[in-house]
């Protein structure tokens, strides 16, 4: 490590120690604050109802901040003990810097926190709200500025008899022993469901969703049923399996899952976020008496190329065996990956794709902490000819954006792409749930044809006008693609089947 990475290391290291007229043990004064999804948090009242508050205090642009946020620690420990798991704490993180040039104070733009740079006004790692499964407080300044938080990262654990004490997630169990009397136990069937940010290209409807289950319960865990859905619609459904002893959280959690080749015929929310979800409701055959759940954020970046002879570039740290990268196509087929690895050297992979297809390359840190401990400056590229950069993934041209975790992702184009248009005009199906039939009401001269999940055709009708019923009576329940053509463009909507 540079002596440069060391001296900073040290000055936030520093800010867990007592400063000025703050001492370690005070009362922690009350506050009501929001967070970012408009949700109201009243400390005091949190800790008269007996529960311990853990505190992360950030800002967008710290390295540090965003290289524990991506480890599992705090994440785990929170779905664990948190409202999910056995409900004997809260966890809040609070930005404290306002105004994105270095000083303390003011409001900051929340895009920031959700990883959007704002006029360079800060230099956003990630997405604080995606990447954590806790609530995140945008304005907490003047908070931190009363209990004096003089550098970030730092970690304090408020206890139910409002006494305030420095802590860190390593130290939160025996903490919470220790300072607050508390002995932390967990509820017996859990899981952190864990979905990295997704990636499709730009104008195709289709993306590949992975992801893995992390243990945070204390019974092993044998079977799990995970569920992709949109809003209240169930789109697919896995019953997962696993051997072994699961009891403790592996690296990258339980085995991994994955949904292919998913059709996404619903509007993408804020930041890319929702409706899509990834929900668990049984494990180990026992029904959970509330789902967990996970929301999707799908990244739909528009690099292309017309060449199809590319180069695939990465910068290595000194654990090269935990690094690893793989290119797949839209429905979720391998078909390239990395070579042998060297330590921290740059290595150059020509690779030649085939044309109109969108790729999507997956950088992996099997040690979860990718970019090293302290965000050394690994990298990964994929440059068309002219050297024309597709995707850049941990890097940007001012500044490496750190640990990047478990695994990022990105998608580029090469030619052109077959997109579903959805451009017909005052086309409306309806109702959705349907039992026996569904209406089409179009403006247009339509074909609809009806497929299964796997691209069979199953029903079509011609010269479909104005409104007209169509009978289902006589298929399963279950999801289909109806596809409405009028001979120039398309339309295809999910629907399901009572």
């Amino acid at each position: 490590m540079s002596i440069k990475k060391i001296f900073a290391c040290a000055l936030l290291l520093s800010s867990n120690i007592t400063y000025g007229q703050w001492v370690d043990g005070d009362i922690i004064p009350d506050f009501t604050l929001e967070d970012l999804e408009g949700n109201q948090h009243d400390l005091h009242a949190i800790l008269d109802d007996g529960k311990m508050v853990f505190f992360e205090f950030f800002f967008p642009a710290c390295q540090y901040c965003w290289n524990d946020l991506v480890k599992h620690e705090i994440k785990d420990l929170y779905s664990a003990y948190g409202e999910q798991g056995s409900n004997q704490m809260s966890a809040l993180g609070i930005n404290v810097l306002g105004d994105g040039i270095g000083n303390w104070g003011g409001d900051l733009a929340v895009p920031n926190i959700n990883g959007v740079d704002i006029s360079n006004q800060n230099l956003p790692r990630g997405d604080y709200e995606y990447a954590g499964n806790y609530p995140i407080i945008p304005q907490g300044s003047a908070f931190g500025d009363t209990i004096q938080v003089l550098g970030c990262p730092k970690y304090m654990l408020a206890c139910p008899d409002k006494r305030l004490y420095v802590s860190a997630y390593q130290w939160l169990i025996s903490d919470a022993q220790n300072l607050c009397g508390v002995s932390l136990t967990k509820i017996q069937n859990n899981v952190r469901i864990y979905v990295p940010e997704l990636s499709t290209c730009s104008g195709l409807n289709r993306v590949n969703i992975y992801g893995h289950l992390r243990n945070t319960g204390s019974n092993n865990i044998t079977s799990a049923t995970v569920k992709l859905m949109v809003n209240n619609t169930v789109l697919s459904s896995q019953d997962l399996t696993y051997s072994g002893n699961n009891t403790t959280t592996a690296t990258m959690g339980l085995t991994e899952f994955k949904f292919d080749n998913v059709f996404i015929d619903q509007p993408l929310g804020e930041y890319d976020k929702g409706p899509y979800k990834i929900v668990v409701d049984k494990i180990n055959g026992v029904t959970l008496p509330a789902p967990i759940e996970k929301i999707i954020k799908i990244k739909t970046p528009s690099a292309s190329t017309a060449s199809t002879n590319l180069n695939v570039e990465l910068l290595t740290d000194d654990t090269s065996n935990e690094l690893s990268w793989v290119i797949y196509n839209s429905t979720g087929a391998v078909v390239t990956q990395n070579p042998s690895l060297v330590n921290s050297t740059t290595t150059n992979t020509p690779i030649t794709l085939a044309n109109n297809e969108c790729y999507t390359i997956r950088l992996k840190d099997s040690g979860g902490d990718g970019g090293g401990t302290y965000g050394d400056d690994v990298y990964l590229k994929v440059i068309a000819p002219s050297n024309t950069e597709l995707c850049n993934l941990n890097h940007n041209t001012n500044f490496s954006y750190g640990n990047f975790g478990y695994d990022i992702f990105a998608s580029f184009r090469v030619g052109a792409l077959s997109t579903e248009s959805n451009d017909l005009l005052k086309l409306s199906i309806y109702p959705n749930p349907a039992s026996d039939k569904f209406m089409v009401e179009t403006s247009e001269n339509v074909t609809v044809e009806i497929s299964d999940e796997n691209g069979k055709l199953i029903k079509s009708l011609e010269n479909v006008t104005n409104t007209k019923w169509v009978d289902i009576s006589d298929l399963k329940s279950g999801v289909y693609l109806v596809n409405v053509t009028n001979g120039t463009s398309s339309q295809a909507i999910r629907i399901v089947k009572d």
